[in-house]
């Protein structure tokens, strides 16, 4: 069924302790014209039209009755002005089947609320009988959705398939019919100004007036639009997995003094060029985990496969080891100075890099106030722009000097300054990456310093211990093997790499959807929200 709504009649009844004033108006196919004096009731008629069905929320946000106050508060009768007691409105509608229905509000009743509107199931006002009725309500939580609603009942009446769209907060419900009625409505005060209506923005849809006039107009458009915004609310619950797993990822990490390579830090970023790599140092070198765990494993056994020493057999050995393992602390602590120098040098260097970007994005800002002054037709727009300072290093240039013998214009100024931002940015995340690198490696060294300051101190108190006694510093050695084999192996990193890969496919698969890219059946359904 094409959906259609013709208006054959309309009532106005008022009700006082003096009488009765009714109007009855009956519509003829085609353009129907009131033609009356002023305040004779010409709005209150279109107004109550409006009324009749619900849709006032179209005109405001606000619950009160948009009618005159000959239909609210008192009517004149007479020579005087009469308080209503009961009043009503009744709008007669025909669909494109030719099934016929009256819808009668309320506007002012001692029992029954405004909000309920009563169906009768036939031609009330022009052929009256005894027809069955059902009561709905409007301007109520449900209205457009739920059994009960009168919007839900018209939109079926009217064969409205009524599309789902987003909300501003992310979620999808219905297009309201408050949304799509203004553009068969002008209202007399507000829409001569246009001609689009004026769409409720309140109801909470992103973009209603797009939305309705796409609806309306039969475009292929708004399914695609909604499936980019589902699209991209799933993008978004990716982004925070991944951002979850990245914390977990990072945090592990941490604990176990491991650096993980390749870690991106947003979905969004190429995550198909190199595998993520967890990598521990191990004797000065970096080494993946199963790497390091077969090294540790080979020389726990090699350990394993002997008796633990005495001290007094060990002694010499004991001692060579100890003299090497000073040296080393040595060198890890000269090491550990030197790379904190770099870390300290690239941290001044990265806020010298962000200082140049605030001076960028702000020189950029005025440039850009300047082009919208020139399209405004300023003869001063220039005067925004620092005079004397060197676009590029924003040196102070004595008069006289010249910059260029091609002044570039606000555009190309505009252009140049983006490349810079874009640049200084590249500069400032290299910086952070390598900066987050030394950050690791400046705690694994400082683990290592640990572990030889523990191993120096058994080392000596096997030296100092009885001949016949076991070497302290092979039972310490051993342990220290034994634990960090065992926590490697329980470093649960799998699964959250797994998620990792699992939400860059998804994300890849979402951006070829969204794209409109050949992606795999299996990938491209999209959960509803």
């Amino acid at each position: 069924m094409n959906p259609k709504m013709r208006l054959r009649s309309l009532r106005l009844e008022v009700r006082t302790e003096f009488g009765v004033a009714r109007r009855k108006l009956d519509f003829k196919d085609g353009l129907n014209i009131l033609r009356a004096d002023n305040t004779s009731g010409k709005s209150t008629a279109l107004q109550s039209i409006i009324y009749a069905l619900g849709l006032e929320g179209m005109l405001s946000p606000s619950h009160r009755v948009p009618l005159a106050h000959a239909m609210t508060d008192s009517i004149d009768m007479g020579q005087e002005s009469r308080p209503i007691v009961e009043s009503s409105v009744a709008l007669e509608i025909e669909n494109a089947d030719g099934t016929i229905i009256t819808a009668s509000r309320f506007v002012v009743h001692p029992t029954r609320d405004k909000n309920l509107v009563s169906v009768a199931s036939g031609p009330e006002l022009t052929e009256a009988s005894d027809y069955h009725r059902e009561d709905y309500f409007v301007r109520r939580k449900g209205g457009a959705q739920n059994a009960a609603g009168f919007h839900r009942y018209l939109a079926g009446f009217l064969g409205l398939e009524l599309p789902r769209v987003t909300r501003a907060d992310g979620s999808e419900g219905l297009l309201y019919l408050e949304t799509l009625f203004p553009y068969f409505y002008v209202e007399q005060k507000h829409g001569w100004i246009g001609v689009q209506a004026r769409i409720p923005t309140y109801l909470g849809i992103r973009d209603a007036g797009k939305r309705s006039a796409e609806y309306l107009l039969g475009l292929e458009s708004l399914e695609r639009i909604l499936h980019r915004q589902r699209v991209r609310s799933n993008m978004s619950e990716l982004e925070a997995n991944w951002q979850t797993a990245v914390g977990k990822l990072s945090e592990a990490a941490r604990i176990s003094r491991i650096a993980v390579q390749n870690l991106p830090k947003r979905i969004s970023q190429d995550t198909t060029q190199a595998p993520i790599i967890p990598q521990v140092v191990l004797n000065g070198q970096w080494k993946n985990l199963t790497q390091a765990v077969t090294v540790l494993r080979d020389e726990l056994r090699q350990r394993e496969s002997t008796p633990v020493p005495t001290a007094g057999s060990s002694a010499a050995e004991v001692e060579s080891s100890l003299q090497q393992m000073e040296h080393a602390l040595r060198q890890s602590l000269a090491i550990s100075s030197s790379i904190a120098e770099e870390r300290q040098e690239l941290e001044r260097q990265s806020q010298q890099a962000e200082l140049r970007l605030d001076a960028l994005r702000e020189d950029l800002q005025r440039h850009k106030d300047t082009q919208v002054l020139e399209r405004l037709g300023s003869e001063h727009a220039h005067a925004l722009l620092a005079e004397n300072v060197c676009p590029t290093c924003h040196q102070h240039l004595e008069d006289g000097a010249d910059v260029s013998t091609h002044a570039m214009t606000v555009a190309e100024s505009v252009t140049f300054i983006e490349q810079q931002i874009a640049t200084f940015k590249s500069v400032q995340t290299d910086h952070e990456r390598v900066i987050n690198a030394i950050r690791a490696r400046e705690q694994s060294i400082a683990i290592q310093v640990r572990d030889y300051r523990s191993e120096i101190r058994a080392a000596r108190d096997t030296l100092s211990a009885a001949n016949a006694t076991p070497s302290v510093a092979d039972i310490t050695h051993r342990l220290k093997l034994e634990n960090r084999i065992t926590e490697l192996e329980e470093l649960n990193l799998d699964p959250p790499v797994r998620l990792m890969a699992r939400g860059s496919l998804g994300f890849e698969c979402e951006r070829g959807a969204r794209a409109g890219s050949s992606v795999p059946v299996s990938h491209r359904s999209l959960p509803h929200r």
